[in-house]
């Protein structure tokens, strides 16, 4: 027998005994007569096991208790009710006849083989008296020895000690990996510990060094950690430089800054919720849409050798003026009127005269419309190396350049809208345009990975889910565009290797369709009542399951910060004892070190810049390929401008 074999037999032999099986009990749910030196153990959420035999072999179940009950049959007795009523306890029955009984859910079987315990299933049930022992670590770390490199903890076991074995693959096809995508859900009212599980959950994922990993923050809860420049000092800042550069994971975070934006329908909506229209005297909503389609004709021309004459990034102050002389041109298509159009025109002619005269750098002396022009039109412009497009940033993210090192890409939505936008208008029309446009990137990215027959092995992540893809239709239009696209890539791009991540505060709040294709959840405290529970009934199923989660607390309500309790139920193959299906019950890590040490974990002594401060090619690539990718680079925006 093998030295690790000899000593799991060990620890096995030595656990503590809590009861034995009762009846009726089945394969998947067992009833438990607890043992009177355990009746005043807290028994609800222990890791228990017992050993039967199977098919001649030896065979090893684990799984949680979910439930235990007290009874005493003399105590239900009509007559000793009376008596108690009057005596309040009697002697010799009260107490010392109480029997307690419990529930325990079996999430994992394993089978002896001789060299090594390989997973299995309860083809049969154990008889009645077989023991029933507590599990600790020292008996689940020799269990899962040959699985040890692939583990990860994010906490305990609920109501015990024993730390919770949890393995998160990437999405190849190699031995340690999943083989295809996993779409992944928390959820969790507000304050109950999913953003800081989403964090430790991201920094699982980033042990992988072939592993893409994207953010979308729409709230900075993500960026505001990765410009940290020192340590972490508590859990809520753990996914930051100094964690993730020892994993050779180099963070970036964009911001509307440092993202150059390459697509004409941005564009032309950014001039119109920027009052352009409205400066050159066309006031109407109805009369704007008409003066947009005359200048997407205009910037539509295309040269002898059919390429674009204007490009996105090349937009001038001779642009603009070409532009406004062609729409005056264009004006008796926009107004029926005399009068519409000598005011459009005037102003027009006005404008032209005061670009003339403003001073080159003098932002006082330039007229309106030049001014609203330049602020767009800086958003599109490559005069900055550190930015960079969609196209670049998601290249960058999912390849990593010649060194196949794959940085951690935070898009922060949460950053200043541009001068002139109203936030309305930016959260409702301007930031899905964006989101949008990332999204199709990742999808077109997928695809192509696909159809060279390779895995894109990445996994995006979307807090503020329910704001992007809600359970009822949308009132703007582009809000439903990007919720339609995100609902599509989630039924199409887990096997391209394209796993999704969502967070939100509830399961009825986002669109039951995504939730259907969720692989893996984790539920936190807040989803017991209402249509939540309802919801929550349908996707877990099991009775005795879903009254543990009942038990949950409030992390919020804890006297002392300190004690506050971050607990979740998580379904799906998220761990080595959960490969029956059913539920895991766990209490997630609030200290650090704690957390840090149980998965090998290291803080890095100096932090490099999160922040892109080259070109994407000059960076990734190297400067002898700088010049070949750019040109690459030039291409492919005018394939997108298309």
């Amino acid at each position: 027998m093998p030295p690790s074999l000899k000593r799991l037999l060990e620890l096995l032999s030595q656990a503590e005994r809590i009861g034995v099986i009762g009846s009726p009990s089945s394969t998947s749910q067992l009833s438990l007569e607890i043992l009177g030196s355990a009746a005043t153990k807290k028994l609800v959420g222990e890791l228990a096991f017992f050993h039967y035999r199977q098919e001649n072999r030896d065979h090893y179940a684990f799984g949680q208790i979910t439930e235990v009950k007290m009874r005493n049959i003399w105590h239900e007795d009509p007559t000793m009710r009376s008596l108690i009523r009057q005596r309040g306890k009697v002697e010799p029955i009260s107490e010392r006849q109480d029997t307690h009984q419990g529930e325990m859910t079996i999430s994992a079987v394993f089978a002896d083989r001789g060299e090594r315990y390989q997973e299995a299933i309860m083809g049969t049930v154990p008889p009645t008296g077989t023991p029933i022992y507590i599990a600790d670590d020292a008996i689940l770390k020799a269990l899962l020895a040959r699985y040890q490199p692939l583990l990860f903890y994010l906490g305990t076991v609920y109501g015990s000690t024993p730390r919770l074995p949890l393995w998160f693959k990437h999405f190849g096809s190699s031995e340690d990996g999943a083989g295809e995508a996993y779409h992944i859900g928390i959820f969790g009212k507000t304050g109950s510990g999913k953003s800081v599980l989403a964090k430790m959950i991201m920094l699982a994922y980033a042990r992988h060094p072939s592993m893409g990993l994207m953010i979308f923050d729409p709230q900075g809860e993500f960026s505001r950690d990765m410009q940290l420049t020192q340590a972490p000092t508590q859990m809520g800042q753990v996914l930051c430089p100094a964690v993730l550069q020892p994993l050779q994971r180099f963070p970036r975070v964009y911001t509307l800054q440092s993202i150059r934006l390459d697509t004409w329908e941005t564009f032309f909506e950014l001039l119109t919720e920027a009052e352009f229209f409205s400066q050159l005297g066309i006031k109407s909503a109805n009369y704007q849409e008409v003066a947009r389609e005359q200048l997407e004709t205009f910037f539509g021309q295309r040269g002898p050798d059919g390429k674009r004459k204007y490009r996105l990034k090349r937009l001038n102050e001779e642009v603009l003026k070409a532009a406004l002389k062609y729409l005056s041109e264009q004006i008796g298509n926009i107004y029926a009127q005399e009068a519409g159009i000598k005011r459009v025109k005037d102003t027009i002619q006005r404008t032209l005269r005061e670009i003339d005269a403003a001073k080159a750098n003098d932002f006082l002396s330039q007229p309106t419309p030049l001014r609203i022009w330049n602020r767009i039109t800086a958003l599109f412009q490559a005069t900055d190396p550190g930015r960079r497009t969609p196209t670049q940033i998601i290249q960058e993210g999912l390849r990593g350049g010649s060194t196949g090192k794959r940085p951690l890409v935070v898009i922060d939505l949460s950053s200043q809208r541009p001068e002139g936008i109203s936030q309305s208008d930016w959260d409702n029309k301007i930031k899905p345009l964006i989101l949008n446009r990332f999204i199709s990137e990742l999808i077109r990215n997928a695809e192509e990975y696909y159809q060279q027959n390779h895995s894109l092995n990445a996994l995006v992540l979307f807090d503020e889910a329910h704001r992007f893809i809600p359970h009822n239709k949308p009132s703007e239009e582009r809000l439903e565009r990007v919720k339609r696209r995100i609902v599509d890539a989630v039924r199409t791009t887990r096997k391209y290797g394209l796993g999704w991540m969502f967070l939100s505060q509830t399961l009825s709040s986002l669109d039951s369709e995504v939730v259907q294709q969720l692989r893996v959840l984790f539920l936190g405290f807040g989803l017991s009542m209402g249509t939540e529970y309802q919801r929550l009934r349908e996707i877990v199923g099991d009775r005795e399951s879903l009254h543990l989660y009942q038990q949950f607390h409030d992390p919020q309500s804890a006297f002392d910060p300190a004690l506050r309790e971050y607990a979740f139920m998580t379904l799906g193959p998220v761990s080595p004892l959960s490969f029956a299906g059913t539920p895991l019950f766990l209490r997630a890590f609030t200290n650090l070190t704690d957390f840090l040490q149980a998965n090998n974990l290291q803080i890095a002594s100096h932090v490099e810049s999160i922040f892109p401060q080259e070109g994407l090619w000059a960076t990734i690539e190297g400067p002898e390929e700088a010049e070949k990718a750019a040109v690459h680079e030039d291409e492919a925006e005018e394939e997108e401008e298309d």
